[in-house]
């Protein structure tokens, strides 16, 4: 009995030798963005692949066309600051003036809800496979780039209608010329199938849904003065839009980002609007300061939780703005 309590105790001694294991921290992600010092390109990124998956040029696109099953709509190239004039007229083909005033200019909303949209979503039932719009004319305008300079003239736009899950629409010169008519399919493993009036085609834009979680990109928005009196309509800003496939987040500014942790996230905030995490991170005087007190938390397409806050939007070596840099890790 003797023999077994000292192996017994020796047993403890050796264990109290042995340091307890600590716990390790989160890994955190540090990435700059290449959005461009012109603001050219558009940046899909993964946030559990710590990785872009594709980039393209804003310019390549005019016309966004939903995919989901649940609604059919189009959305405008916001990153080309695109607008449209509502013409209440269904004579397409006649040549339009442009006797509008700025009041009358339509933009997308930035949140991405069908509420506010250019380009109505409204669609008359007609039997179960097809769908037929009233016909009305938009005059679209192609957008300004980051130097106020046009991407183009005017085409007149008719929204068709729905049949067999592919869009018809009609394009033509604001003139009335060169008519066209395009049938766009939806493809259920995107967002969005971009069209491109140039090539009278559809491009390649955005990656397969199930591949990336942020948009790293120029936008239109909605922008209000500090105290609220002011505000500009359909002007361009640069920051993320979500992946509306599943990611949510929320913004909160009241536990700092190296201290907030899984047991502080709170799961009613979380928001599925394209621009929960936007551009206002950072504010412009005399040149971009960033809200390093803002964190925003994000469930990505996996349902995995991140916390993520922006650091710059400076390149480190050139100094060339539209390079943002953000840091984020697990929860």
């Amino acid at each position: 009995m003797k023999k077994l309590i000292a192996i017994f105790a020796a047993l403890l001694l050796l264990s109290s030798c042995f340091k307890e294991e600590e716990k390790r921290a989160a890994f955190t992600n540090y990435k700059t963005i290449e959005i461009g010092n012109d603001y050219l390109n558009q940046v899909f990124y993964g946030l559990g692949d710590t990785s872009v998956i594709s980039t393209n040029l804003y310019t390549d696109w005019n016309l966004a066309f939903y995919c989901g099953d649940d609604a059919s709509f189009v959305r405008l190239n916001a990153a080309a600051n695109m607008w449209v004039f509502k013409t209440n007229s269904s004579n397409f083909g006649a040549a339009f003036d442009l006797n509008y005033t700025e009041s009358d200019k339509r933009f997308d909303g930035s949140h991405g809800l069908l509420d506010n949209l250019a380009i109505d979503s409204y669609l008359e039932e007609v039997s179960s496979d097809s769908t037929w719009c009233s016909g009305i004319v938009y005059l679209i305008h192609p957008g300004i780039d980051a130097n106020g300079l046009e991407l183009g003239s005017y085409k007149q736009f008719v929204f068709v209608g729905l049949f067999e899950d592919s869009y018809f629409f009609k394009l033509a010169e604001l003139d009335g010329s060169n008519p066209r008519e395009f049938s766009i399919p939806k493809d259920p493993s995107k967002n969005y199938l971009c069209f491109s009036w140039n090539s009278s085609s559809i491009v390649e834009i955005e990656p397969d849904k199930n591949t990336w979680d942020l948009l790293f990109t120029r936008f239109t928005d909605t922008v209000y003065t500090s105290d609220g009196s002011e505000f500009l309509t359909g002007y361009a800003v640069t920051g993320a839009y979500l992946n509306q496939n599943s990611v949510e987040a929320y913004m909160q500014d009241q536990i700092a980002y190296s201290d907030f942790q899984s047991s502080d996230v709170d799961p009613s905030k979380f928001s599925a609007n394209l621009n929960v995490i936007g551009h206002n991170w950072k504010q412009f005087s005399d040149q971009y300061n960033i809200y390093k007190n803002k964190v925003y938390i994000i469930k990505d397409r996996n349902g995995s939780l991140y916390k993520l806050r922006f650091l710059d939007f400076y390149d480190a070596n050139t100094g060339f703005k539209g390079y943002p840099s953000f840091e984020y890790e697990a929860l």
